[in-house]
């Protein structure tokens, strides 16, 4: 037995698509993801797709994916490790405590995800995210992010937005 669900990108947000308990002999899960780097400007796309063997569900395929961008307003690029695969966080320029401006960075994302089909209405969930990173120095980030949900379930459309800060201290 599985369960899709999820909070729309929020941490303590309450479930907002949810497709229950599901009886299922298997399911297969498909990932892709590719990340792109020019300058100062990312872009990051994830596509995720769970193929569920379930009759008694009508053998639903639930699908979500996010398009990220981001552009360092300060200048800075991010770093890339070709081992690993992973980018690095933004590096500084020169800190506040430097007698500089940090790192400045704003993002937009789009997100959509679907878990309703077959016999599972789990809720069709779209969130349209912008927001403002400023790295004050390599160890601490203050960011603001809105987020816009619109989710249709159960025959109901609806919306709700959020607003979260959040302050980042980097112990390592």
């Amino acid at each position: 037995m599985g369960q899709a669900l999820t909070e729309p990108e929020f941490n303590n947000a309450p479930i907002f698509a949810d497709s229950g308990p599901i009886v299922a002999d298997s399911s297969i899960v498909y990932d892709l993801e590719a990340s792109w780097r020019k300058g100062r400007f990312w872009l990051a796309a994830e596509y995720l797709a769970s193929d569920i063997d379930s009759p008694t569900a009508g053998d639903p395929d639930f699908g979500g994916y996010h398009i990220t961008a981001s552009w360092v307003l300060s200048g800075e690029m991010r770093g890339y490790n070709k081992k690993s695969g992973i980018l690095g966080k933004v590096p500084i320029a020169k800190s506040v405590y430097q007698g500089g401006w940090g790192a400045w960075e704003v993002g937009a994302r789009w997100s959509e995800l679907d878990l309703t089909e077959g016999m599972i209405d789990g809720g069709e969930m779209q969130i349209a995210s912008v927001g403002l990173n400023w790295w004050l120095s390599p160890i601490f980030n203050v960011n603001v992010n809105y987020r816009h949900i619109g989710l249709d379930r159960f025959g109901l459309h609806g919306a709700a937005h959020g607003f979260n800060t959040r302050v980042l201290l980097v112990l390592e």
